[in-house]
């Protein structure tokens, strides 16, 4: 019997090593080359999940993987696609395939050489001729990552007029291709290329038809990533307030997941939230202590909205990072990369003028050891050193914020300064300085409310926070080095006084920047979505503010 039961589970597990076996070489099976152009004007391409096709009659290149399309148009100057194909050849570049197409496009030839990898990503090298080019699919919403700023949805029932959507030309875009199986991810390296969502067609503004992308000489890439319900739309109801609810949707592959939801705040503005692994609670500048509205509870995604997370409109969730159909993991399939990452990069805080070393405690932590526990125990001759050295340290901890903050304040006058140059050359176009009007507002709004912080602390510039803190720390040295409990009242005042100005000013003043130049970046973006030439514009204030927010923590 024991035989039979041996035999029995040896076959199974060959049979599943098969199954496994059979699964990797389709991984990374060879692509096939179907080169039938002599005789049938088609060309396919075939990977392992994926179809490459280019017909004569056709005038574009067809990718086809998870069930969806994508079809890839050349358009001649007056905006029309390509009529056919005169040429098309094959060849193996290594485990690759480059694809040589030339289009007939307005009576006048457009090349383009596609180069296909394993995976599936599609390199396309403009040739001669080729300027522009539509990207057709149904995109439900389009999104422009944020990297250190919020992702930014383009959504066709929310954008209200006529004509293409602008996007800042910022390396990448992803577009949620309607259906919910299926993304489309671009990239592109540095230059003049653009890319701008096409008009809904009329009885159809539930999508984008797709988008053009227009070339500066240098190639894009393309990848269609698949997934039964990869992404989702998920209407959010009063219900959902102060309770946990799980959603009914489930995620086709393991991932991180992000989506926009309101939250108010020094503003009340979209934010992205990624999806926690289980509930959490976490401190955000001008908000307070909030409980995080989404998270996953084994495999099953939960949310919870609050008064400070309000639920409004709809929320889309998409597989950003940490799996193979991510946008992320895209973006690091392309030479593309290190140009995000790069400026996704945070730098170390700037040291304070004393050089002090922290001796153990955070500033928060450390002023409360030092009222609760070495003052109310009158521990202060014990704890000398410790208290000396500790004042030195919160006064550059003041020091450091300080600095920030100065460097937040410059980084907005610079903006303002451009703004300004910006308006007085819009000249008689009312559209262009309707768009900057509204920029210089959010400029001088952002800049409105760090003063506000910084008078609301006791101070009416970030210089003169620090030479605060600096008399502090000189009396409160003086005041430990002195016996008898006498000193303990102003001790206490003086380290809860310090404590405000170091810990308070790192969370709070550079968090109003954070908040408020978010909505600022975002509102650029949105604001040139008909405006194409304020779309160079948008691309500068954002980057502007992305800048500002990688010199310490962001939030």
């Amino acid at each position: 019997m024991s035989g039979c039961v041996f035999r029995s589970a040896s076959g199974r597990f060959l049979a599943a090593l098969s199954v496994v076996l059979c699964a990797a070489n389709a991984a990374t099976a060879e692509i096939v080359i179907e080169d039938n152009w002599a005789d049938t004007g088609q060309t396919v391409v075939r990977g392992a999940d994926w179809t490459v096709s280019v017909a004569k009659n056709d005038g574009a290149l067809a990718l086809c993987r998870g069930g969806q399309t994508v079809r890839l148009v050349p358009l001649a100057g007056d905006g029309n696609g390509a009529q056919g194909v005169e040429t098309c050849t094959v060849s193996r570049e290594g485990a690759d395939v480059r694809v040589e197409v030339a289009f007939t496009a307005g009576g006048q030839p457009e090349a383009a050489a596609f180069h296909l990898s394993e995976r599936g990503l599609v390199t396309v090298a403009p040739g001669a001729g080729l300027n522009q080019m539509a990207v057709e699919c149904p995109i439900a919403v389009g999104i422009l990552p944020g990297d250190l700023l919020e992702d930014v949805l383009y959504d066709p029932e929310a954008i209200a007029g006529e004509g293409d959507v602008i996007v800042p030309s910022e390396n990448w875009f992803a577009c949620l291709v309607q259906g919910g199986d299926a993304m489309l991810a671009c990239a592109w390296p540095d230059s003049a290329q653009r890319l701008s969502l096409r008009c809904p067609r009329q009885g159809d503004a539930g999508a984008f038809p797709g988008f053009a992308f227009s070339f500066d000489g240098k190639p894009c890439y393309l990848e269609l990533l698949t997934g039964t319900a990869l992404w989702h739309r998920q209407g959010v109801e009063l219900e959902y307030l102060e309770r946990a609810v799980p959603l009914e949707w489930r995620p086709p592959h393991p991932a991180q997941y992000r989506t926009q939801l309101w939250l108010r705040g020094e503003t009340s503005a979209r934010r992205t939230f990624t999806f926690l692994n289980g509930p959490n609670e976490q401190w955000r500048p001008e908000v307070g202590a909030v409980s995080w509205p989404v998270w996953f509870e084994n495999g099953v995604p939960m949310m919870r909205l609050s008064k400070k997370i309000p639920p409004k409109g709809d929320a889309i969730i998409y597989p950003f990072c940490k799996g193979d159909e991510t946008l992320m993991s895209f973006l690091e399939r392309t030479p593309v990369a290190g140009i995000i990452l790069d400026r996704n990069k945070l730098a170390p805080l700037p040291h304070g003028s004393r050089d002090a070393k922290n001796v153990g405690f955070i500033a928060c932590a450390g002023t409360l050891v030092m009222r609760s526990t070495v003052f109310a125990l009158g521990l202060q001759r014990r704890e000398r050193d410790f208290l000396s050295e500790y004042a030195d340290f919160l006064a550059d901890y003041v020091d450091i914020i300080q600095k920030r903050n100065a460097g937040l304040l410059e980084s907005i006058a610079r903006t303002h300064a451009v703004l300004d140059t910006w308006r007085a050359q819009a000249g008689d176009s009312p559209e262009m300085a309707a768009y900057l009007d509204g920029m210089i507002e959010f400029a001088d709004e952002t800049e409105a409310g760090v003063q506000r912080k910084l008078n609301y602390l006791g101070g009416d510039s970030p210089e003169a926070h620090m030479r605060e803190a600096a008399r502090i720390a000189s009396r409160l040295k003086e005041l430990v080095a002195t016996d008898g409990t006498e000193v303990f009242p102003e001790c206490d005042m003086l380290v809860g006084r310090l404590n405000c100005l170091s810990w308070g000013h790192i969370e709070m003043t550079g968090g109003r920047f954070s908040m408020m130049g978010r909505e600022w970046a975002q509102e650029a973006a949105f604001g040139c979505a008909r405006v194409p030439a304020a779309a160079a514009y948008a691309a500068e204030i954002r980057a502007a503010i992305r800048q500002a927010l990688t010199t310490g923590p962001a939030w």
